[in-house]
């Protein structure tokens, strides 16, 4: 069959068989079409083929060709992408439309194999423009966001696009540096919904992606220092929502995924000290956090205790004594936690508010807080876990 496809697409001119190919996707496709479809292109004459290929990509590329969960038609659909590439070396008016195909089958595929026929394509797209892979996705990327923000209002848990959505913003690295405002946009519109319990997984996926690029800042959305005016907005209107307590797994999970792109945000110093101690950010912030620690998931606890160490490092004197003794009081109690883990990170913590104290001597109530902290250590020194005890005593 293949071969006759070849042949069909050698002595057929593609004026002929293109109108008929379209119709058949767009009524009812399956990968045995496609399969035919990318070894018609391939017989198929360059020449006679260039005045057809927009309409062609253009069927393609459509929702309802295109977005499926099935790999063995998404593998079709690609095997489509590369007979093109590999027929018309001319495609600077179709690079959109073939960039959004690429990108489509890579967010919705989960084989590793598959995936990296997605990026060998993206690499012979740029190079038939004589660019470089990171130059396509600075080209194509800002238009394919614009599209997706029109878009986002519709998305659901079952939404294809916020697979395709997140994995893009992975794979665009550092590009995503030229539209951080644009993307964290899409953020927005997305995570501030109200009918949570019906979206708890796209949130869950969302904050992970969110996360992800935080923890990596310079390379993504930091890379040309244009993100740190949007830190503040992040925390107080897409983290703090997401971090207050809600029954059910699901809630708890977007807690814990919001908790780590807390982490992020604080790990990689987008938010001032200043930022914090000088705005209401605090006010918001600090009490949402200390319940936090109170939170029945350990990943949650773990998340916040660490993200505290940063807060006490960045901060020092800055922070408010009150605020200080406040956070403080709720570590102590973490010292008893259920989690080794959770504990050893608390010990941590609390080292890192010797960063904190002022110079000038303590005041009152700074001094009777230090008491409690030394009496609480001195019963964790003789701890049953080393690792505690070696933490407790310093060492």
């Amino acid at each position: 069959m293949c071969r006759a496809a070849r042949i069909y697409g050698y002595f057929v001119p593609p004026k002929t068989w293109c109108p008929m190919v379209s119709q058949r996707l767009m009524v009812q496709a399956s990968y045995s079409d496609l399969m035919v479809v990318a070894h018609i292109i391939t017989g198929a004459n360059p020449t006679l083929l260039r005045g057809d290929l927009e309409d062609l990509t253009l069927t393609l590329q459509d929702d309802t060709v295109c977005l499926t969960s099935n790999e063995v038609y998404l593998d079709s659909l690609l095997e489509c992408i590369k007979a093109i590439l590999s027929v018309s070396p001319e495609i600077n008016s179709i690079s959109s439309q073939l960039f959004k195909i690429i990108i489509t089958v890579d967010g919705l595929s989960n084989g590793a194999d598959l995936q990296k026929a997605t990026q060998e394509a993206i690499e012979v797209l740029a190079k038939n423009q004589n660019i470089t892979a990171e130059q396509l996705y600075k080209k194509e990327l800002g238009p394919l966001l614009k599209t997706m923000k029109l878009e986002c209002e519709e998305w659901t848990n079952n939404s294809f696009r916020v697979s395709i959505f997140t994995k893009l913003l992975i794979r665009a690295g550092s590009v995503l540096g030229h539209y951080p405002d644009l993307v964290m946009s899409i953020f927005h519109q997305v995570l501030n919904r109200e009918n949570q319990a019906v979206e708890a997984e796209m949130k869950l996926k969302l904050f992970l992606t969110l996360s992800r690029l935080l923890l990596d800042l310079k390379n993504t959305l930091d890379s040309k220092n244009e993100f740190k005016s949007l830190a503040l907005k992040i925390v107080t209107d897409l983290i703090i929502p997401a971090i207050k307590w809600q029954g059910g797994r699901k809630a708890e999970a977007v807690r814990i995924a919001a908790t780590s792109s807390l982490y992020s945000v604080f790990q990689s110093g987008s938010i001032s000290p200043k930022d914090l101690w000088s705005t209401p950010l605090s006010s918001k912030l600090i009490p949402s956090m200390n319940r936090l620690l109170e939170d029945d998931s350990i990943r949650a606890r773990l998340f916040t205790v660490q993200t505290y160490q940063f807060v006490f490092e960045q901060g020092r004197v800055l922070i408010p004594m009150d605020y200080l003794v406040k956070i403080c009081e709720v570590l102590m109690k973490r010292l008893d936690d259920v989690n080794d883990e959770v504990r050893m990170a608390c010990l941590k913590t609390l080292e890192s508010v010797l960063h904190c104290l002022p110079p000038g001597g303590a005041n009152a109530q700074l001094e009777h807080y230090m008491q409690g902290v030394y009496s609480k250590l001195l019963l964790h020194m003789d701890d049953s876990n080393e690792q505690i005890r070696n933490a407790a005593l310093g060492k």
